[in-house]
Protein backbone atom coordinates (compact mmCIF):
# COMPACT_ATOMS: atom_id res chain seq x y z
CA UNK A 1 0.00 0.00 0.00
CA UNK A 2 2.92 2.77 0.73
CA UNK A 3 4.74 1.65 -2.52
CA UNK A 4 1.55 2.59 -4.05
CA UNK A 5 0.78 5.85 -2.37
CA UNK A 6 4.30 6.66 -3.31
CA UNK A 7 3.99 5.65 -7.20
CA UNK A 8 0.80 7.39 -7.63
CA UNK A 9 2.33 10.68 -5.51
CA UNK A 10 5.39 10.67 -7.67
CA UNK A 11 2.94 10.59 -10.96
CA UNK A 12 0.76 13.56 -9.89
CA UNK A 13 3.61 15.59 -8.67
CA UNK A 14 5.48 14.78 -11.97
CA UNK A 15 2.54 16.00 -13.87
CA UNK A 16 2.46 19.38 -11.96
CA UNK A 17 6.54 19.35 -12.89
CA UNK A 18 5.85 18.80 -16.18
CA UNK A 19 2.85 21.94 -16.14
CA UNK A 20 4.97 24.34 -14.09
CA UNK A 21 7.60 24.03 -16.62
CA UNK A 22 5.29 24.44 -19.80
CA UNK A 23 4.04 27.46 -17.48
CA UNK A 24 6.63 29.08 -16.27
CA UNK A 25 6.88 32.15 -18.17
CA UNK A 26 3.19 33.12 -17.66
CA UNK A 27 3.59 32.29 -13.54
CA UNK A 28 5.93 35.45 -13.21
CA UNK A 29 3.24 37.96 -14.77
CA UNK A 30 -0.08 36.13 -13.85
CA UNK A 31 -1.18 35.33 -10.12
CA UNK A 32 -4.27 32.86 -10.74
CA UNK A 33 -2.08 29.88 -12.47
CA UNK A 34 0.30 29.73 -9.29
CA UNK A 35 -2.96 28.91 -6.78
CA UNK A 36 -4.08 26.53 -8.97
CA UNK A 37 -0.45 24.50 -9.77
CA UNK A 38 -0.23 24.56 -5.89
CA UNK A 39 -3.55 23.04 -5.14
CA UNK A 40 -2.60 19.96 -7.30
CA UNK A 41 0.44 19.94 -5.83
CA UNK A 42 -0.89 19.83 -2.27
CA UNK A 43 -3.27 17.19 -3.42
CA UNK A 44 -0.88 14.83 -4.99
CA UNK A 45 1.29 15.11 -1.51
CA UNK A 46 -2.50 14.20 -0.11
CA UNK A 47 -2.05 11.09 -1.84
CA UNK A 48 0.82 9.98 0.26
CA UNK A 49 -1.88 10.08 3.49
CA UNK A 50 -4.40 7.99 4.36
CA UNK A 51 -6.24 9.95 7.20
CA UNK A 52 -7.35 7.66 10.02
CA UNK A 53 -10.75 9.09 11.81
CA UNK A 54 -13.91 9.83 10.33
CA UNK A 55 -13.53 13.61 10.97
CA UNK A 56 -10.39 13.99 8.83
CA UNK A 57 -11.76 11.81 5.93
CA UNK A 58 -14.94 14.43 6.21
CA UNK A 59 -12.66 17.47 5.90
CA UNK A 60 -10.67 15.60 3.20
CA UNK A 61 -13.73 14.58 1.23
CA UNK A 62 -15.17 18.64 1.06
CA UNK A 63 -11.83 19.91 0.54
CA UNK A 64 -10.61 17.50 -2.42
CA UNK A 65 -14.39 18.42 -3.89
CA UNK A 66 -14.24 21.88 -3.78
CA UNK A 67 -10.80 21.70 -5.24
CA UNK A 68 -12.33 19.27 -8.11
CA UNK A 69 -15.57 21.45 -8.93
CA UNK A 70 -13.67 24.99 -8.86
CA UNK A 71 -10.58 23.24 -11.77
CA UNK A 72 -13.63 22.39 -13.36
CA UNK A 73 -15.08 25.62 -13.53
CA UNK A 74 -11.50 27.40 -13.98
CA UNK A 75 -11.33 25.12 -17.27
CA UNK A 76 -15.06 24.90 -18.78
CA UNK A 77 -16.60 29.06 -17.94
CA UNK A 78 -12.66 30.51 -18.02
CA UNK A 79 -11.28 28.28 -20.42
CA UNK A 80 -7.92 27.67 -18.84
CA UNK A 81 -6.83 24.31 -19.36
CA UNK A 82 -4.83 24.43 -16.56
CA UNK A 83 -8.17 23.83 -14.23
CA UNK A 84 -7.96 20.24 -15.88
CA UNK A 85 -5.32 19.61 -13.63
CA UNK A 86 -5.79 20.78 -10.60
CA UNK A 87 -9.26 18.94 -11.01
CA UNK A 88 -8.31 15.31 -12.27
CA UNK A 89 -5.17 16.06 -9.30
CA UNK A 90 -7.92 16.56 -6.94
CA UNK A 91 -10.28 14.01 -8.06
CA UNK A 92 -7.79 11.02 -8.41
CA UNK A 93 -6.73 11.59 -4.26
CA UNK A 94 -10.93 11.71 -3.93
CA UNK A 95 -11.60 8.30 -5.39
CA UNK A 96 -7.83 6.66 -3.37
CA UNK A 97 -9.35 8.74 -0.09
CA UNK A 98 -12.52 7.07 -0.60
CA UNK A 99 -11.83 3.77 -1.69
CA UNK A 100 -8.99 3.15 0.56
CA UNK A 101 -10.73 3.17 4.00
CA UNK A 102 -8.14 2.20 6.87
CA UNK A 103 -8.75 -0.89 8.08
CA UNK A 104 -7.60 0.28 11.51
CA UNK A 105 -8.04 3.91 12.89
CA UNK A 106 -5.72 4.04 15.26
CA UNK A 107 -4.06 7.74 15.64
CA UNK A 108 -0.90 9.44 14.10
CA UNK A 109 -0.02 12.52 14.77
CA UNK A 110 2.22 13.33 12.22
CA UNK A 111 -0.04 11.89 9.70
CA UNK A 112 -2.80 14.32 11.41
CA UNK A 113 -0.84 17.41 11.04
CA UNK A 114 0.21 16.46 7.80
CA UNK A 115 -3.16 16.21 6.71
CA UNK A 116 -4.51 19.10 8.38
CA UNK A 117 -1.91 21.44 7.10
CA UNK A 118 -2.28 20.44 3.46
CA UNK A 119 -6.16 20.61 3.52
CA UNK A 120 -5.87 23.94 4.70
CA UNK A 121 -3.09 24.78 2.51
CA UNK A 122 -5.68 24.07 -0.34
CA UNK A 123 -8.75 25.97 1.52
CA UNK A 124 -6.58 29.07 2.03
CA UNK A 125 -5.43 28.40 -2.18
CA UNK A 126 -9.26 28.21 -3.06
CA UNK A 127 -10.40 31.07 -1.07
CA UNK A 128 -7.68 33.42 -2.55
CA UNK A 129 -8.28 32.15 -6.14
CA UNK A 130 -12.04 32.49 -5.75
CA UNK A 131 -11.31 35.96 -4.57
CA UNK A 132 -9.10 36.25 -7.95
CA UNK A 133 -11.26 35.12 -10.47
CA UNK A 134 -14.99 35.90 -8.99
CA UNK A 135 -13.63 39.05 -8.32
CA UNK A 136 -10.02 40.62 -9.25
CA UNK A 137 -9.06 43.87 -8.02
CA UNK A 138 -9.34 45.32 -12.02
CA UNK A 139 -11.30 43.04 -14.34
CA UNK A 140 -10.56 44.95 -16.90
CA UNK A 141 -6.84 44.31 -17.15
CA UNK A 142 -6.39 41.04 -15.58
CA UNK A 143 -3.96 38.57 -16.49
CA UNK A 144 -4.86 35.30 -15.34
CA UNK A 145 -7.99 33.67 -16.33
CA UNK A 146 -9.71 33.66 -20.22
CA UNK A 147 -6.90 35.85 -21.11
CA UNK A 148 -3.56 34.99 -20.05
CA UNK A 149 -0.74 35.98 -21.59
CA UNK A 150 3.40 35.16 -20.38
CA UNK A 151 6.18 37.68 -20.20
CA UNK A 152 7.87 37.34 -24.02
CA UNK A 153 4.16 38.09 -25.23
CA UNK A 154 4.40 41.32 -23.06
CA UNK A 155 7.53 41.81 -24.80
CA UNK A 156 6.02 41.66 -28.33
CA UNK A 157 2.84 43.63 -27.53
CA UNK A 158 5.18 46.17 -25.75
CA UNK A 159 6.59 46.82 -29.87
CA UNK A 160 3.70 46.55 -30.81
CA UNK A 161 2.02 49.44 -28.94
CA UNK A 162 5.50 50.73 -29.05
CA UNK A 163 3.83 54.84 -27.39
CA UNK A 164 3.11 56.12 -24.56
CA UNK A 165 -0.42 57.62 -25.62
CA UNK A 166 -3.52 55.59 -24.67
CA UNK A 167 -5.19 56.10 -28.18
CA UNK A 168 -2.55 55.57 -30.20
CA UNK A 169 -1.18 52.09 -28.33
CA UNK A 170 -5.05 51.23 -28.50
CA UNK A 171 -4.92 51.68 -32.66
CA UNK A 172 -1.73 50.17 -32.98
CA UNK A 173 -3.09 46.68 -31.42
CA UNK A 174 -6.31 47.04 -33.68
CA UNK A 175 -4.44 47.94 -36.96
CA UNK A 176 -1.55 44.68 -35.78
CA UNK A 177 -3.96 42.40 -34.98
CA UNK A 178 -6.60 43.44 -38.07
CA UNK A 179 -3.58 43.24 -40.43
CA UNK A 180 -1.13 40.18 -38.92
CA UNK A 181 -3.97 37.29 -38.30
CA UNK A 182 -5.19 35.08 -40.54
CA UNK A 183 -9.39 33.45 -40.13
CA UNK A 184 -8.78 30.01 -39.66
CA UNK A 185 -12.03 28.64 -41.85
CA UNK A 186 -11.36 25.48 -41.22
CA UNK A 187 -11.23 25.22 -37.28
CA UNK A 188 -14.10 23.83 -35.50
CA UNK A 189 -12.56 23.42 -31.50
CA UNK A 190 -14.68 21.04 -29.15
CA UNK A 191 -12.82 22.95 -26.48
CA UNK A 192 -12.03 26.74 -26.96
CA UNK A 193 -9.55 28.44 -25.02
CA UNK A 194 -6.89 31.44 -25.58
CA UNK A 195 -3.41 30.36 -26.54
CA UNK A 196 -1.36 33.66 -26.76
CA UNK A 197 2.19 31.93 -27.73
CA UNK A 198 -0.04 30.06 -30.91
CA UNK A 199 -1.72 32.68 -31.97
CA UNK A 200 1.33 35.24 -32.37
CA UNK A 201 3.56 32.34 -34.05
CA UNK A 202 0.64 30.77 -36.41
CA UNK A 203 -0.79 34.29 -36.37
CA UNK A 204 -3.58 32.23 -37.61
CA UNK A 205 -7.29 31.84 -35.28
CA UNK A 206 -11.11 32.53 -35.16
CA UNK A 207 -12.58 35.50 -33.53
CA UNK A 208 -11.92 34.46 -30.02
CA UNK A 209 -8.29 34.53 -30.85
CA UNK A 210 -8.81 37.77 -32.45
CA UNK A 211 -10.48 39.12 -29.70
CA UNK A 212 -8.26 38.19 -26.90
CA UNK A 213 -5.17 38.74 -28.11
CA UNK A 214 -6.48 42.17 -29.19
CA UNK A 215 -7.97 42.34 -24.79
CA UNK A 216 -4.18 40.94 -24.01
CA UNK A 217 -2.25 43.71 -26.03
CA UNK A 218 -4.59 46.44 -24.42
CA UNK A 219 -4.48 45.04 -20.89
CA UNK A 220 -0.79 44.28 -20.86
CA UNK A 221 -0.42 48.03 -21.52
CA UNK A 222 -2.99 48.54 -18.56
CA UNK A 223 -5.62 50.00 -20.59
CA UNK A 224 -9.03 48.68 -19.63
CA UNK A 225 -10.41 46.38 -22.36
CA UNK A 226 -12.87 43.18 -22.13
CA UNK A 227 -13.61 40.35 -24.63
CA UNK A 228 -17.54 39.64 -25.20
CA UNK A 229 -18.54 36.56 -26.11
CA UNK A 230 -22.46 36.41 -27.18
CA UNK A 231 -25.09 34.79 -29.86
CA UNK A 232 -27.13 36.38 -32.56
CA UNK A 233 -30.41 38.04 -31.56
CA UNK A 234 -31.69 36.52 -35.14
CA UNK A 235 -30.18 33.35 -35.08
CA UNK A 236 -29.27 31.73 -32.16
CA UNK A 237 -26.91 29.64 -33.52
CA UNK A 238 -24.44 32.02 -34.65
CA UNK A 239 -21.90 32.93 -32.02
CA UNK A 240 -19.44 35.72 -32.14
CA UNK A 241 -16.29 37.55 -29.55
CA UNK A 242 -15.32 41.18 -30.05
CA UNK A 243 -14.37 43.66 -27.71
CA UNK A 244 -15.00 46.48 -25.73
CA UNK A 245 -12.06 49.10 -24.49
CA UNK A 246 -11.60 52.42 -22.49
CA UNK A 247 -9.60 55.14 -23.52
CA UNK A 248 -10.04 58.84 -24.20
CA UNK A 249 -12.37 58.59 -20.69
CA UNK A 250 -14.79 56.17 -22.86
CA UNK A 251 -15.90 52.76 -23.59
CA UNK A 252 -15.76 51.59 -27.11
CA UNK A 253 -17.26 48.56 -29.49
CA UNK A 254 -14.97 47.28 -31.41
CA UNK A 255 -14.75 44.06 -33.56
CA UNK A 256 -11.51 43.42 -35.12
CA UNK A 257 -12.86 39.81 -36.73
CA UNK A 258 -15.47 41.87 -38.62
CA UNK A 259 -12.92 44.65 -39.90
CA UNK A 260 -10.08 42.19 -40.81
CA UNK A 261 -12.54 40.44 -42.81
CA UNK A 262 -14.72 43.23 -44.27
CA UNK A 263 -12.09 46.20 -44.77
CA UNK A 264 -14.23 47.77 -46.92
CA UNK A 265 -16.94 48.19 -44.52
CA UNK A 266 -15.26 48.40 -41.50
CA UNK A 267 -17.37 48.83 -38.02
CA UNK A 268 -14.61 50.79 -36.23
CA UNK A 269 -14.74 51.70 -33.18
CA UNK A 270 -18.45 52.62 -31.37
CA UNK A 271 -18.95 54.60 -28.32
CA UNK A 272 -20.69 52.77 -26.09
CA UNK A 273 -22.45 54.05 -22.29
CA UNK A 274 -20.30 51.06 -20.84
CA UNK A 275 -18.73 48.18 -20.93
CA UNK A 276 -22.35 46.07 -20.17
CA UNK A 277 -24.01 47.99 -22.65
CA UNK A 278 -26.76 45.78 -24.50
CA UNK A 279 -25.80 45.30 -28.22
CA UNK A 280 -27.68 46.00 -31.43
CA UNK A 281 -27.13 42.40 -32.64
CA UNK A 282 -26.16 40.10 -30.18
CA UNK A 283 -26.97 38.94 -27.26
CA UNK A 284 -24.25 39.04 -24.28
CA UNK A 285 -23.30 35.70 -23.09
CA UNK A 286 -19.80 36.16 -21.25
CA UNK A 287 -17.66 38.72 -20.39
CA UNK A 288 -13.96 37.72 -19.73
Amino acid sequence: MKKSRLIGFLLLDALNVLVTIYLWDFLSVAILPRYYIGMSMCCSALFLIDPKNKKQRIITYLILTAACLFGAYYATIERRPLGFISAFSSAVVLVKTIVCVPKYAKENLVTKIASDLLCGIIAVLLVISCRELVAPADASIYNGNTVLWDEDSERVFNEIAGTTDEEQKVMAAYHWVIENLEYDEDYYPTYQYFDVRKTLRTKIGICFDYANLFTAICRSQNIPCYTVYGHEIVNHSSRHCWNRVYFNGAWWNVDVTFDASMPKQSYGFHLIEDYTSPDEEYIIDKIY
